[in-house]
């Protein structure tokens, strides 16, 4: 049986005389039908639902790296995607506690025509990757090296993203997970951000650049019930139609209460920018000059926005 998959998946089989086609990155699938006979894939030339099928479909004989692997492909892979620790493992950082790491997660819509291509333009992006894990055709993880000092990449990150999909033509998601501190947990940390990236594309399909950190407060609030929500959503109803006056209270709080960053932000004069927002604090009763009322704003407005997705 596994003979009729040639035709449909010749692009995604791995032809162990071919030595060219074993590379370091190599994660594959190998499946065997009722005869015994066996056949090796290249996982990430299939797309996930691709995986499942076959999965469904035929005997799992083996599944995971081949021995080509680096010691740190190896070591991440088994870490990531089994649970698996080698205390004897040849990669450095295998017991470091003191080493910071970061997840990026990614996800493609189809498999890109260049594997190797886009992982070698990925890895450029992001200085001090220590390897990529792919789970499948379309989706991995970047494993990058940060120090304490080093700056987060967020500024930069919508560019990157952009530059690849002009490049490779493809539609690319990113996940930018926190800095953490050796490998004891990263198992637990890598399960909670594909939890959250997961959640972060399901609320907002339209964007492609998730930061951990600002999709935090999101998360936490999805899990109120629609009548609390709602609750908090009538402190703004004084203003609930005032769609630009929302607007610039939005961009004063997302310029961190700087009334020069926001005005420059809006190409407004900084006095028609005190002006607007003097009127908000007027109509509403809630000084947003003070921390903690802005604060309150802030997460009630990501509650304005989800429920009627109106900025």
């Amino acid at each position: 049986m596994l003979e009729k998959l040639y035709d449909t998946y010749e692009f995604a089989i791995v032809d162990h005389e071919d030595k060219n086609m074993q590379t370091s990155s190599m994660d594959v699938l190998t499946l065997e039908d009722e005869s015994k006979n066996k056949l090796t894939f290249h996982k990430q030339k299939l797309t996930e639902e691709e995986i499942r099928l076959l999965r469904s479909l035929y005997t799992v004989v083996y599944e995971g790296e081949t021995k080509e692997q680096s010691p740190v492909l190896s070591f991440w892979y088994n870490l990531l995607l089994k649970n698996k620790t080698n205390e004897n493992s040849d990669y450095k950082f295998a017991n470091d506690r003191k080493q910071n790491f970061r997840f990026i997660h990614f996800l493609l819509k189809d498999t890109p025509s260049e594997t190797e291509s886009f992982q070698v333009a990925l890895e450029s992006l992001f200085p001090e990757t220590e390897t990529i894990i792919w789970r499948s055709g379309q989706a991995g993880v970047l494993i990058q090296r940060v120090d304490e000092n080093d700056d987060e990449p967020h500024d930069h990150v919508q560019q990157y993203v952009d530059t690849l999909v002009s490049d490779f033509f493809i539609q690319l998601w990113l996940y930018i997970g926190s800095p953490f501190t050796g490998v004891e947990h990263a198992y637990d940390r890598y399960q909670f951000e594909n939890t959250g990236f997961y959640y972060a594309r399901k609320q907002t399909p339209r964007k492609s650049v998730f930061i951990e950190q600002e999709i935090i407060l999101q998360w936490l609030l999805s899990q109120l019930d629609e009548t609390t929500k709602q609750k908090f959503i009538d402190k703004l109803h004084p203003v609930g139609n005032d769609y630009n006056l929302l607007q610039t209270v939005k961009t004063f709080l997302d310029c961190n209460m700087n009334i020069s960053s926001a005005a420059k932000s809006l190409y407004m004069h900084r006095n028609s920018l005190q002006y607007r927002i003097d009127k908000f604090i007027e109509r509403t009763n809630i000084d947003i000059k003070k921390f903690h009322n802005a604060a309150a704003v802030y997460v009630i407005m990501m509650l304005l926005h989800d429920h009627s997705n109106s900025f």
